[in-house]
């Protein structure tokens, strides 16, 4: 019997997949997770890049935005 957290993240992983899947097409997610897994770049970098100036507050909404907008 699997514990509680691994159920967790194989619930996170499976909806992030199907998302990336109806947002971007099998192809592309595909690609995209290849290129992932490559381990290409520094994540960190990039994300801190790309919300660079940006509150908590105004990342939390646009999260909860795009969130509800799937």
């Amino acid at each position: 019997m699997g514990k509680p957290a691994e159920k967790v993240e194989e619930a996170l992983i499976l909806e992030g997949w199907k998302t990336l899947v109806r947002k971007m097409g099998i192809a592309k997610a595909t690609r995209f997770l290849v290129a992932f897994e490559r381990g290409e770049g520094d994540t960190v970098k990039e994300i801190k890049r790309f919300w660079r100036g940006k509150s908590l507050a105004e990342i939390y909404r646009t999260v909860k935005r795009e969130k509800i907008t799937l």
